[in-house]
């Protein structure tokens, strides 16, 4: 009986590792300095040459005559590959602190052939922690004639205080060249044909694993010839054909197409979670290309990459990028699936109807910073600022009634045309009182300089001499008193306006009222007692007119929708979503069946604290989950 391919050509010295070139070189250097370490911990996935290279190691630090870092395979100790004194130990099946005691006992006593008594032990992770603790002693200090050697696939479970004691080695993913070119020389050497497509096809499938390459060629031996066809048979692979037009649906939305490709698929014995895998594959390649504008980077036959631009011309990255997500959540969740063919025949029925009609959430992204743009182009044409006037102007009127009217209109507008910042609202309020004192001023100049005060009248009435040098003064002196005079009268004439509003709405603060009334509309309230009545509707003696809840529920939801509608964002949004608002836990509840739009509008919602500024709790849910 012939041996595995994987133990037939496991390598003998470090030049035969494959795609491990740095742990070799540096391996070689302390073999051949003889500055070697007396306890390593080779770390990497399965099949990248772990234990090969501890049992190569094994083997250098005992070879009578090593030849540029390598044993020599030939010497009397490189020939006893079954010496008592190398000593492998598997840790999945004999875990216990007992074995680890007997290691412990045995590195006590010299080597009895070799120079070094060397103990591997593999799957090193799956000791257990009194296992660990009890070998903690001898790994600090290890006598000289001891070497100790630890594989592991999962470096995360190994303790810190193990792994701070040995020397680590990280073994890497092999490339699918690498492993093409070691399988087209075995092949040569056996005298086998296989073609390069069917080679690459096995690399690719190897994921990374020289061993598990190597055991799916060994299905292939006794064929005589390996061909493409044979192997996609009998790995239940698809043919790349298959698998671009199943793409090629997915892009140009062709749902019957895509349902009669994937059928076809199970039909072929290919399992869902290779379908999956092949198609985030092709997504992932086609995302380089459009990122990247360079087929290069898209390592594969040339028809496949002449495949990938074709496909490439009719989708958006955007598109990708949401295909990608979508796809790679799914082969997360058909792993433990009792209906992995139903979850998967889901999923491509809603990439055709709804991802490529809906708006991704990185298309919602780019479509809220230009609407940001925009609005920050209406600020700056001034239209903020007359609004600001206007409010200030409608301020200083005479009829309470007129301001609270105008207030609601005008703040209606600013909150439909701006999404400031608490510190950009602070800088606007300073810019507007700016501009309201000149307002202020050129009203009072105006009205001094039309209608004259009674003061001016009992002056020209009793006119008062003045001196010689008065009359003599410079065309200045006369601009600057006579600016001095209009605001001294200004300050009259707004004593008399603020009288006139104190008498009208007996409050002595009434210019501040409207503003206040403003800016508690935008600020975000700390109040744990915040009514959310009075805030929307005033007094509550307008509820007792009913004892209805659905009423005052759907009264109250119309109010707050109405209100945050006033951003352009959240309206926009509210159109993907339902929303009600529940009068129990006194919360607006926003639910969405589109996972784009459920993810920007929560983050959109989050950073501008829309509800935050009205003071309502909110709840925004993705329905399906």
């Amino acid at each position: 009986m012939s041996l595995c391919l994987y133990k037939s050509y496991r390598p003998s010295d470090f030049n035969g590792l494959i795609g491990q070139e740095s742990v070799s070189k540096t391996l070689k250097a302390q073999i051949k300095n003889k500055t070697f370490s007396q306890a390593y911990l080779f770390y990497g996935r399965r099949g990248t040459g772990k234990t090969s290279s501890a049992r190569i190691l094994s083997k250098a630090v005992n070879c009578l005559s090593p030849i540029d870092g390598n044993p020599c395979n030939k010497c009397e100790n490189c020939k006893k590959t079954a010496s008592i004194d190398i000593i492998e130990l598997d840790a999945a099946s004999n875990n216990s602190v007992d074995e680890i005691r007997n290691i412990n006992e045995k590195s006590r006593y010299l080597p009895n052939e070799l120079r070094y008594k060397v103990f591997i032990i593999d799957e090193v992770h799956m000791l257990s922690n009194s296992a660990f603790n009890a070998f903690l002693k001898t790994l600090e200090e290890p006598p000289k004639h001891c070497i100790f050697i630890l594989c592991t696939t999962e470096m995360h479970k190994v303790p810190a205080t193990v792994r701070s004691r040995c020397q680590i080695y990280t073994f890497r993913e092999i490339s699918v060249s690498a492993i093409v070119e070691h399988l087209d020389n075995i092949v040569k050497e056996m005298g086998i044909v296989a073609s390069d497509d069917a080679l690459k096809l096995i690399a690719q499938n190897a994921d990374g694993s020289m061993r598990d390459a190597l055991s799916i060629l060994d299905q292939f031996i006794s064929s005589g010839e390996i061909t493409e066809e044979l192997v996609r048979d009998q790995l239940g692979v698809l043919n790349t054909s298959l698998i671009f037009h199943l793409t090629e649906s997915i892009i140009v939305k062709d749902l019957s197409g895509v349902l009669q490709i994937y059928k076809e698929s199970i039909n072929l014995g290919c399992s869902v979670q290779v379908l999956v895998n092949d198609l985030i594959l092709i997504f992932k390649d086609m995302m380089l290309y459009l990122s990247s504008k360079d087929i290069n980077t898209v390592t594969n036959t040339t028809t496949y990459r002449d495949n990938i631009v074709n496909l490439c011309k009719n989708v958006k990255l955007d598109n990708i990028f949401y295909i990608i997500e979508i796809l790679s959540d799914l082969q997360a969740k058909i792993q433990n699936d009792l209906q992995p063919k139903s979850r998967v025949e889901m999923v491509l029925v809603k990439l055709v109807s709804d991802a490529m009609d809906s708006k991704n959430y990185y298309e919602l992204l780019n479509e809220i910073v230009s609407l940001r743009k925009e609005l920050d182009e209406i600020k700056s044409t001034g239209k903020i600022v007359t609004i600001e006037k206007s409010i200030e102007t409608i301020c200083i009127s005479n009829n309470p009634v007129d301001i609270d009217k105008s207030i609601s209109i005008t703040s209606g507008d600013i909150g439909m045309n701006t999404g400031k910042s608490d510190s950009s609202d602070k800088t606007s309020e300073a810019n507007s009182s700016n501009n309201d004192s000149n307002i202020k001023n050129e009203e009072v100049t105006k009205t001094v300089t039309e209608t004259p005060s009674e003061d001016n009248k009992q002056d020209e009435q009793n006119p008062i001499t003045k001196n010689p040098s008065d009359n003599d003064s410079s065309p200045a002196s006369k601009s600057q008193e006579e600016n001095s005079n209009n605001v001294r009268a200004g300050n009259e004439s707004c004593k008399d306006i603020e009288k006139k509003q104190s008498d009208t709405a007996n409050d002595d603060e009434t210019n501040e009222v409207a503003i206040s009334q403003y800016d508690s509309s935008i600020e975000e309230t700390e109040d744990n007692d915040f009514d959310v009545f009075n805030y929307f509707f005033g007094d509550e003696e307008e509820f007792e007119a009913t004892e209805d809840p659905q009423i005052m529920d759907t009264q109250l939801e119309q109010s707050i929708l109405k209100k945050i509608s006033e951003d352009i964002v959240v309206a926009s949004m509210l159109h993907e979503c339902s929303a009600h608002y529940d009068l129990n836990t006194e919360t607006m509840i926003i639910e969405t069946s589109i996972p784009p739009v459920y993810y920007a509008f929560k983050e959109y919602l989050h950073t501008q604290q829309i509800f935050s500024k009205i003071g309502v709790k909110y709840s925004i849910k993705k329905i399906g989950e």
